[in-house]
């Protein structure tokens, strides 16, 4: 990657050089490896909830050497002048605090990244509820970046977005389902429109049964055997229709059903 950086920059010094124009495939080829490499590596880091690119770009313009440490790890609340907050105990002081902050990029690339870390241990094995958390952070970021949201109304988002995701905790336990059987539940309940037509009751009740029946037929390779998946398939079809799950959002649910037991799948084999 740093050779290839190298690369880029003295390919910019002189991008019409005849005697570099024998090089283009080359140099061409070595972007493209780069660019990948670091859209990869993007997507990585906010799967695990480390600062990205994005967040860096955020903290560069208030940021300079002398705040980074020998090892190279800043604390990024400390550099914004922030006691870390705790997510669970969001009120308007920590808001004003924020707000207020000499250095608005770096206190929301902290907050920020604090969030998506809070996301992932609030639901670990969930795909849907980390999907719906990300986009809506994702959707903002954009919006913040492109001039559409102010750094004081962007906080009142983030501040906002983490007292959901807090709340969000508790919700297994109010519909009496474990952690593992949410992750069903919201697998079915991606599609607001089949929260209008069924009750929470049942949605919970078929979360069950999915989760029960799921962990009697996973093994830990039954994503590579196609019998063993069309088994799984039949069986969360016929519950489904079994509690009048609507008929058109059947292969949908059916389709997210699985991806959430193959993000479990080790775990219940």
């Amino acid at each position: 990657m740093q050779h290839a950086n190298v690369l880029r920059q003295a390919f910019s010094l002189c991008p019409t050089d005849r005697r570099v124009q024998d090089l283009l495939p080359d140099i061409r080829f070595f972007e493209a490896v780069r660019t990948s490499r670091e859209k990869y590596a993007m997507d990585e880091k906010e799967e695990q909830g480390l600062a990205t690119a994005a967040d860096l770009r955020l903290v560069i313009t208030q940021f300079n050497e002398s705040l980074v440490a020998s090892d190279g790890v800043v604390d990024i609340y400390d550099a914004a002048g922030l006691t870390k907050p705790d997510l669970s105990h969001l009120d308007d002081r920590v808001l004003r605090d924020l707000q207020n902050s000499k250095h608005p990029n770096l206190a929301i690339a902290a907050l920020r990244r604090t969030l998506m870390k809070e996301i992932k241990e609030a639901h670990p094995n969930n795909i849907t509820r980390q999907e719906t958390f990300t986009k809506k952070m994702k959707s903002a970021m954009n919006r913040y970046t492109n001039g559409l949201l102010t750094a004081a109304e962007f906080m009142k988002f983030l501040v906002e977005l983490a007292r959901e995701v807090s709340a969000d905790r508790g919700r297994a336990k109010k519909l009496g389902l474990t952690e593992d059987e949410l992750a069903f539940y919201d697998a079915l309940a991606a599609d607001p429109s089949v929260l209008e037509e069924m009750e929470d009751s049942v949605l919970a009740k078929i979360a069950h049964e999915l989760y029960e029946q799921i962990r009697k037929d996973v093994t830990v390779d039954w994503k590579v055997k196609e019998q063993a998946r069309d088994r799984i398939m039949a069986r969360v079809l016929r519950l489904l229709r079994k509690h009048g799950y609507p008929p058109g959002k059947q292969p949908d649910a059916i389709e997210r059903v699985l991806k959430q037991a193959e993000e479990m799948a080790e775990g219940l084999a």
